[in-house]
């Protein structure tokens, strides 16, 4: 179900919502504007105003994968296919 990790696995929902943000500011804030699976998933969650993050540290603490979806299964499937 997840992608390969020997450290963490994070998986988010709406967390652009905690910080009291529309998704664009989000994105520009914690610079995510090039993590999207593509850019018919970011479109789709912008005009929603939902999405999922996934980030995962495949074998050490230091290096991570960020990746995100308005599909949390099209955001699974793509994460499975890196490394």
């Amino acid at each position: 179900m997840f992608p390969a990790h020997k450290f963490g696995l994070f998986l988010s929902q709406d967390c652009h919502k905690l910080y009291h943000l529309e998704i664009p500011e989000y994105l520009k804030l914690y610079n995510l504007q090039n993590d999207w699976v593509s850019d018919e998933q970011k479109q789709t969650a912008i005009e929603k105003g939902s999405f999922w993050k996934i980030q995962w540290y495949p074998s050490n603490s230091v290096g991570s994968f960020i990746l995100l979806a308005y599909d949390l299964d099209v955001l699974l499937e793509e994460a499975r296919k890196i490394i």
